[in-house]
C-alpha cells in the first residue's frame, strides 16, 4: 500500500511534468488532492503553470478547489495566466475561478496575462469583466505591465476593452512612458484619443523630500 506522503509527492510531481497516466493512477488512490507543497502550491496550480490540460480537468472533475491560494495569495488562474495556456484558463473559469483575485502585492490574473503577453488568456478574462484598471501595489495596471514588456497585441486587446490611459503609477508614470517600443506607445496615444481622453494629463507633483 502507497503511503499517504508518497501519493501527496507523486501527485505534485505528475501535475508538474504533465503526466497524464500518473496522475490518474494515482487519483485512485485517494480523495484529497488538494495537498500543497513547501510554496502551497497544490497539484492543480503547478498543471495550470505548466499548460498541461489534462491534469487541469482531471484534478477539476476530482474536486480540487480553483481557489485556493498559494505562497503570496497566488490561485491556479494567477498561475495559468503566468503559462499563458488559454484552454487551462478556460478549464478554471469554467468552474468559476475568480477573475478578480489579487495576491499579497495587488496582481490579478490579468496582470500576468499582460506580463506574459498572453492575448487570449487576457481576452478572456476581460470577457468576463476582469478589470483592465485595477493596480497593483506599484500603482500599475495591466496595461502599465504590457506596455513595459513592449507586448504590441496585448496592449491593443486591453485597450479594446476601454482601459483608461491616464492612471498614473507610484512612479508618476503613465502607461506609454513606460512603453518598450515606439509601437506601444503609439497605440496608448491612439487608445487614449479614441477614448476621448484627447490630452495625456500632467504628471502628478511628485512629494519633495524633507531635508
Amino acid at each position: 500500500m502507497i503511503a499517504a506522503d508518497d501519493i501527496a509527492r507523486g501527485l505534485l510531481t505528475a501535475a508538474l511534468h504533465g503526466r497524464d497516466v500518473a496522475l490518474e493512477d494515482l487519483l485512485f488512490k485517494t480523495n484529497f488532492v488538494d495537498v500543497r507543497n513547501e510554496r502551497g502550491e497544490t497539484p492543480l496550480h503547478l498543471a495550470a503553470l505548466g499548460g498541461h490540460t489534462f491534469c487541469v480537468e482531471r484534478l477539476i472533475r476530482a474536486n480540487a478547489d480553483v481557489n485556493l491560494l498559494a505562497i503570496w495569495g497566488r490561485s491556479p488562474l494567477h498561475r495559468a495566466c503566468e503559462g499563458g495556456c488559454a484552454n487551462v484558463v478556460r478549464a478554471l473559469i469554467e468552474k468559476k475561478a475568480n477573475v478578480h483575485a489579487t495576491t499579497e502585492f495587488g496582481l490579478t490574473p490579468l496582470h500576468y496575462a499582460a506580463e506574459g503577453g498572453h492575448v487570449e488568456c487576457a481576452e478572456l478574462l476581460l470577457k468576463l469583466k476582469a478589470g483592465p484598471n485595477v493596480q497593483n501595489k506599484d500603482g500599475q495596471t495591466p496595461l502599465h505591465v504590457a506596455c513595459q514588456k513592449g507586448h504590441a497585441k496585448t496592449v491593443q486587446m486591453i485597450l479594446d476593452f476601454r482601459a483608461d490611459t491616464n492612471i498614473p503609477d507610484k512612479n508618476q508614470d503613465f502607461p506609454d512612458d513606460l512603453a518598450a517600443t515606439r509601437q506601444v506607445e503609439d497605440l496608448v496615444k491612439v487608445g487614449r484619443h479614441l477614448l476621448e481622453y484627447p490630452v495625456k494629463p500632467p504628471k502628478p507633483a511628485k512629494a519633495s523630500k524633507k531635508k
